[in-house]
């Protein structure tokens, strides 16, 4: 995937078919107003590997320090990236223009950045404020981050709306299955946490038999957003365990698999980039 996604990368996949897209965001330091227009799309590792030596941060003592994004100013991102990234902002609206669109927005930094709550909190607020509660999701992270949103969208006694927060699971540190050597993602969910979440994003070898078993004991029914898929086969596999939808880095390579096998009912499903 690349570094830098712009405004007229979304526009033109989206032309070519693709409707969801599954984008990290940052903060740099100055950002202590929570603002959507301070928030901005790209991975902090990429972008770190990206600008490792660019000389528009050659004069930067907390990049030269500890080559962070989250350790540089507004000021200093859009140097380093020629005025190129994305803001939230300019992708919401852009979410409201274009028709069909899908977004999760993985907002990076929690349990890390002391910041990182009231910037989700402040996004969440923009989903909402934008009616785009159904088509933008939020990773969230951990269930007290998801509560901490919902406690906040609702203290004016209004309805909350109906904001969709995901968490991932992942197979890194996952005990193994008794029988084979598939991980037991499903070992540390429980019913409770599970309810704070409206989808949940396996890994790719978290999506077996066993995570779907569990979640049938937890009486729990979840979309399942499966990261990363990036071959046919992976995504039929993963279709038929239930998935709702994919992040994959070969988007076009599964929408043309998913037309040519049009007339099959799995495959009537979201994909994602």
């Amino acid at each position: 995937a690349a570094a830098v996604v712009t405004e007229a990368r979304i526009a033109e996949l989206h032309r070519l078919g693709v409707r969801g897209f599954d984008l990290d965001l940052f903060f740099p330091l100055d950002s202590a107003g929570a603002g959507s227009r301070s928030l901005y799309v790209g991975h902090p590792r990429r972008l770190r590997q990206a600008w490792a030596r660019s000389p528009a941060l050659a004069t930067s003592r907390e990049w030269r320090r500890n080559k962070s994004v989250f350790g540089l100013t507004s000021a200093e991102v859009l140097r380093a990236s020629g005025g190129a990234l994305l803001s939230a902002d300019a992708l919401l609206a852009l979410a409201s223009r274009l028709p069909g669109l899908t977004l999760a927005l993985d907002l990076k930094g929690g349990g890390q950045q002391p910041r990182y709550g009231a910037h989700l909190l402040y996004l969440a607020r923009q989903v909402a404020y934008r009616n785009l509660t159904e088509r933008v999701w939020l990773w969230a992270g951990t269930a007290s981050a998801a509560k901490a949103v919902h406690r906040a969208l609702s203290r004016r006694g209004d309805a909350p709306p109906r904001l969709r927060l995901g968490r991932t699971i992942l197979d890194v540190g996952a005990p193994r299955l008794a029988h084979g050597s598939e991980p037991d993602c499903a070992a540390a969910l429980s019913a409770a946490e599970v309810r704070s979440f409206a989808f949940l994003g396996p890994s790719l070898r978290c999506t077996n038999a066993a995570l779907v078993s569990a979640l049938g004991r937890l009486h729990v029914g979840r979309q399942l957003l499966v990261w990363v898929v990036d071959s046919p086969a992976e995504l039929f596999e993963v279709l038929a365990r239930g998935a709702s939808a994919v992040v994959s880095n070969e988007p076009l390579l599964l929408l043309a698999a998913l037309r040519n096998a049009s007339d099959d009912g799995r495959v009537r499903r979201q994909c994602g980039a």
